[in-house]
């Protein structure tokens, strides 16, 4: 374990450590106070909402223990509640808007899904001209028998540095859904860890994100299988340009019990440039015989046999390049239901509006 330093905080830690001398097994950052972030938020009827004392409610996250200090560090930060009664399907998003001003913010969620629930909530994260803080963001999430939580995330924070963490526990046949998109971002540290207690409750995670200049992503993933028969699905799909450096620990961890359970996770990273650092743990601990796991990553530059054919079709490298960098980003912005979420990041992106796609 690295030796801790006074005024940091160790997160991302890996479940089971690898080499130490590969610096790869967490990361220790600066801690800091902040004060309560405001949030731009629009929630639909049938959701009761409120706010209470911080509270860790006993659901680890995947940044960690360490990471909670944040919040509790500072007297008088609320954590929004939300609350989605039994049986009840929301069918319009709630929403959160977190803008990064000129100082550091902490955005503490909580989400309680009761048995039979859907809902569905958008975080953006974003940032204002000139703003140099920093935002911690958190969502901790229980999902009830037979309910059904996705959680989509987008961050366009340039020049930022910006937290994002969750922790979700499902009951029995619950379903827990993320995407995310990390499009800009100078340091972005993102944790998610899913306990799949209740038995044929599952996890599926889809992200996408884009790193350049000197950019930094540090990324920790677990989905811890206990009870029987559940499923998780993993897929990281992103872009590293310029001397940007990332880092993703993905872990399917099956525990003693989960007979039946289905793990996989797969990760694909196109290479732009020569002098970007990738670095990938994709991680399978095992204390049950009757499960499943699998995963895979392709990792580099564009085969030569594709660049060729599409070069002999009048594409040039750099089109090329661009080209296939955006398909990864678009593939998992697709999934994205909601129009307005799909619309910022079209201009993020620097496309012009999808009337076809209007709300």
């Amino acid at each position: 374990m690295a030796e801790q330093r006074a005024n940091t905080m160790t997160i991302n830690r890996i479940p089971a450590p690898t080499y130490r001398w590969l610096a790869m097994n967490e990361i220790q950052t600066e801690s800091f106070r902040g004060v309560e972030a405001a949030a731009d938020m629009d929630v639909p009827n049938g959701i009761s909402v409120g706010e209470a004392a911080y509270e860790a409610e006993n659901i680890a996250t995947g940044m960690g223990r360490e990471y909670d200090t944040l919040f509790t560090a500072i007297d008088g930060i609320r954590q929004k509640r939300f609350t989605i009664p039994r049986g009840s399907l929301v069918t319009e998003p709630v929403r959160l808007g977190y803008s990064v001003g000129d100082a550091d913010a902490l955005a503490p969620v909580f989400m309680e899904l009761k048995e039979g629930a859907r809902c569905t909530v958008v975080l953006r994260v974003d940032a204002e001209n000139g703003a140099m803080a920093r935002l911690a963001s958190q969502v901790r999430a229980r999902i009830g028998k037979d309910a059904k939580l996705t959680i989509v995330e987008v961050v366009t924070a340039a020049d930022k540095e910006i937290f994002c963490d969750i922790g979700v526990e499902t009951a029995e046949n619950a379903s827990f859904r993320l995407i995310q998109l990390f499009l800009a971002g100078r340091q972005i540290f993102s944790g998610c860890r899913c306990e799949m207690t209740g038995d044929r409750s599952s996890m599926q995670a889809d992200i996408a994100y884009q790193v350049i200049g000197d950019d930094r992503l540090d990324m920790n993933y677990i989905a811890n299988h206990i009870g029987k028969k559940t499923t998780s699905q993993m897929n990281v799909s992103g872009v590293l340009r310029d001397r940007a450096k990332k880092l993703f620990r993905g872990t399917i961890d099956f525990k003693r019990g989960a007979k039946g359970a289905v793990g996989n996770e797969q990760e694909d990273v196109l290479l732009i440039d020569d002098n970007v650092v990738n670095q990938t743990i994709p991680l399978i601990l095992c204390a049950e015989e009757d499960v499943e796991g699998n995963h895979g990553a392709t990792i580099g530059k564009l085969a030569e046999d594709l660049l060729f054919y599409l070069r002999s079709r009048g594409m040039d490298t750099a089109e090329i390049y661009e080209m296939m960098a955006r398909a990864r980003i678009d593939a998992v912005a697709d999934k994205i239901a909601d129009g307005q979420m799909r619309e910022h990041i079209r201009r993020f992106l620097g496309e012009e509006p999808d009337r076809s796609t209007e709300e």
